[in-house]
């Protein structure tokens, strides 16, 4: 519960202080950081942390959310 308030009140610094399309980039960037974070974790301890099963699909996937929401934030129109 305390890390929702504590997100909650992240965002709404955020929206305050940056562009809402800027705020949306970060928010879909944030998923990636997690699973990259995942990974170096499990290379370092393979005991302690699963790895996460991503397909080249999945890869794709990702980076068109990325790139979509990058164009969209940084379009003038």
């Amino acid at each position: 519960m305390i890390n929702t308030v504590a997100a909650y009140g992240a965002f709404a610094e955020a929206l305050v202080r940056w562009e809402a399309s800027r705020v949306g980039v970060v928010l879909a960037v944030t998923p990636l950081r997690t699973g990259s974070s995942v990974e170096r974790a499990h290379r370092l301890n393979p005991a302690l942390v699963l790895a996460e099963t991503i397909t080249t699909l999945g890869y794709v996937g990702a980076a068109v959310v990325v790139i979509g929401s990058a164009m969209a934030s940084l379009s003038r129109k």
